[in-house]
């Protein structure tokens, strides 16, 4: 039986801009995962009720330890 190969964890987290608004240009930091996220979020054409209330809720549960980040 093969065994998996383990994953390295990066010391460091990888912080890429993104772009909140082209016109005026409003750019934040945020690391590569949530970028991917908020990528994947935006080109929805629906959303329902139930996403918006559990991600309020995760925004409610995470604000206090959001870290801050600079590029």
């Amino acid at each position: 039986m093969k065994q998996k190969k383990k994953r390295k964890k990066p010391s460091t987290y990888v912080v890429q801009p993104h772009h909140i608004t082209y016109d005026p240009e409003w750019i934040v930091p945020v690391f590569k995962g949530e970028h991917f996220s908020i990528t994947k979020m935006l080109r929805r054409k629906r959303v329902s009720q139930g996403f918006l209330v559990a991600l309020t809720d995760f925004i409610k549960k995470h604000e206090n330890v959001a870290e801050a980040v600079a590029l």
